[in-house]
């Protein structure tokens, strides 16, 4: 059997599909229990280190500005050096800095990219209802879908990393 991706029903409707490969940033922030999730990090000239991405735990904020919904999202997560053929030595640094830097870069792709599509992946219209009632009921009673009015503003990742009990690296400082 093979992951392909998902079919989003919202009220008992299809909204369409997102393939496997728009969901890498959204698994972090909306399925908490997803158990591990590799990531591979490229550098020009290098070969990959790849990582398991463990425990997310993901915060939503709003804040309003005109009739834009602004959503800060929070994430931090655990990550462990499974495979690494790197010549040169690497910094933890470094090895932090990339992984937050492709996340962000996921999460905001795939928000978008289900944006374009009408498919609210990261639930935040749910989220304004359960936390912020008011804003939603007045937000629906306008008659304008919320996603459309809705977008990013900042996306702040946190990485732990972990070392794997076969690749403890010698980081240089």
């Amino acid at each position: 059997m093979e992951f392909v991706g998902v079919y989003v029903i919202k009220q008992g409707k299809n909204q369409g599909k997102i393939k496997e490969s728009e969901l890498t940033g959204a698994r972090m922030i909306k399925f908490s229990r997803m158990d591990k999730y590799p990531i591979q990090l490229n550098d020009v000239g290098q070969r990959p280190l790849v990582l398991y991405l463990s425990q997310p735990h993901s915060a939503i904020t709003l804040r309003q500005q005109g009739e834009q919904l602004k959503f800060n999202i929070e994430l931090i997560t655990q990550a462990n050096i499974v495979d690494t053929s790197w010549d040169n030595p690497i910094s933890e640094q470094t090895i932090i800095g990339k992984t937050s830097e492709t996340l962000k870069k996921e999460i905001a792709k795939n928000f978008e990219d289900a944006k374009a599509k009408g498919i609210d992946l990261f639930g935040l219209e749910e989220y304004v209802y359960r936390h912020h009632y008011a804003l939603w009921k007045q937000k629906k009673s306008s008659g304008k879908p919320l996603l459309e009015q809705s977008e990013l503003d900042h996306i702040k990742i946190k990485v732990n990393l972990n070392h794997s009990n076969t690749y403890k690296l010698h980081f240089d400082s």
